[in-house]
């Protein structure tokens, strides 16, 4: 699960891949399989390089074989 500023929303879409990586993991592909219809304030306590952007969208995906993660762990993703 990851968020993205209203401003880059239509940089993305569903079945999209994207590319997951943090501190001492190796990167990982997904696809994007969902997009929230509706914005939401960031939350509190979320990792990002730019705070400055208050409304975001919630996105999720999916890897095959699943992601080797823990919840909440910071992570950075990229749009292929």
């Amino acid at each position: 699960r990851f968020f993205v500023p209203e401003g880059q929303l239509s940089r993305v879409h569903l079945g999209q891949v994207v590319t997951i990586g943090c501190d001492g993991c190796k990167l990982l592909t997904a696809k994007i399989s969902f997009i929230a219809a509706r914005e939401e304030f960031t939350p509190p306590v979320i990792f990002s390089v730019d705070n400055r952007e208050k409304l975001v969208f919630k996105l999720e995906a999916r890897a095959p074989g699943g992601l080797l993660l823990n919840p909440g762990q910071p992570v950075e993703v990229r749009t292929q």
